[in-house]
């Protein structure tokens, strides 16, 4: 009688596990799991604001020394998340420090904060590179100027100073000339201005031979004045 007690209960268990084997088989597959949404990626803008590549002048920390910094990029208020004091959609603006120990590392600013962080406009901006000379105003652009083969050559207008520098890098490298203001960077400065040699601008070009002047031509000679008659008394 024991025999055929455990024998039942081992067959009650395989007819358990048939049914739980159709029941799986027969419903139906669970739906899959919803995607989980990406972050979505900000698509700063290089172009449409006039604060574009203007210079500033920062400090690292409260009181902090003075560094400088160029607006890169920006978010126009409908394209960004950020709100301002009042609570309304404002536009933002990257910066790049250029200088001190926040060299490379970028910031977000409201517009503001980069109007406050312009020079003031009596301070006369000074250039950091060779060959490169400050705006005459504060929306105006950096120029360059170099002499190659003893001819003035310009490496273009830039908005900051340190466009205009790699500019001028690029030009000399053209003319097989060393880099002066980023030596060391020839590969970054050639595919910055691949075709410097074709867009730069010469300066003041060498005089053309004067052609000579014509010779006067020889006069002819005058007649001789006939004597005037002897009048009869």
């Amino acid at each position: 009688p024991g025999r055929l007690t455990r024998r039942r209960a081992s067959d009650e268990d395989a007819q358990l596990n048939e049914a739980i084997q159709r029941s799986l088989a027969d419903a139906p597959p669970s739906p899959p799991a919803p995607p989980t949404p990406e972050a979505p990626v900000d698509q700063w803008r290089t172009e449409g604001s006039d604060l574009l590549g203007l210079e500033l002048s920062r400090t690292e920390n409260d009181g902090g020394a003075s560094v400088r910094a160029v607006v890169v990029s920006w978010l126009p208020a409908d394209e960004s998340d950020f709100l301002d004091a009042d609570g309304r959609p404002a536009a933002l603006y990257k910066i790049r420090y250029l200088d001190g120990d926040l060299a490379g590392d970028h910031q977000d600013l409201e517009a503001y904060e980069v109007e406050e962080s312009t020079d003031a406009p009596d301070a006369p901006a000074r250039s950091r590179f060779k060959y490169v000379y400050p705006p005459k105003s504060s929306r105006g652009s950096w120029t360059t100027c170099i002499k190659v083969n003893n001819i003035s050559t310009t490496a273009g207008c830039h908005r900051t100073q340190e466009d205009a520098a790699r500019a001028i890098d690029a030009l000399l490298l053209h003319h097989g000339k060393r880099a002066v203001n980023f030596p060391g960077e020839e590969e970054a400065t050639r595919a910055a201005f691949p075709d410097i040699g074709a867009r730069v601008s010469r300066g003041r070009q060498p005089a053309a031979a004067a052609r000579p002047k014509p010779r006067p031509r020889p006069k002819a000679p005058r007649a001789a004045k006939k004597p005037a008659p002897k009048r009869r008394t």
